[in-house]
């Protein structure tokens, strides 16, 4: 939950109602995961904090082959990227389904 890493749920304040805590998954891993994979994949660091596109990416609006972070690898792995930034924590891929991608396990 560092800098750019941080997914959209952890700015939901004040989180669940009962407790006052954020409400914190498995798929806020996905999403900092992603943006480390945006990172890689693109060779240029995700927005930092105070930089307009840092709000922007996590609305949904940076993506991966989209504007800045451009990348030559396969459209699946541009998909399945693009998925782990989904500013929706249910739509994110769950650690099971993209160890099952086919992009990923063709890679062995």
């Amino acid at each position: 939950g560092a800098g750019p890493y941080v997914s959209p749920e952890i700015f939901a304040f004040p989180g669940n109602p009962n407790t006052g805590y954020v409400i914190v998954t498995p798929s806020t891993d996905i999403f900092s995961f992603g943006v480390v994979l945006l990172e890689i994949l693109s060779g240029y660091f995700a927005p930092r904090g105070g930089h307009p596109k840092y709000t922007a990416l996590r609305h949904g609006e940076v993506k991966l082959n989209d504007g800045t972070y451009q990348t030559n690898c396969s459209p699946h792995l541009v998909s399945l990227v693009n998925q782990m930034l989904s500013p929706d924590p249910l739509l994110r891929p769950t650690a099971h389904q993209i160890l099952m991608h086919p992009m990923i396990r063709g890679i062995s």
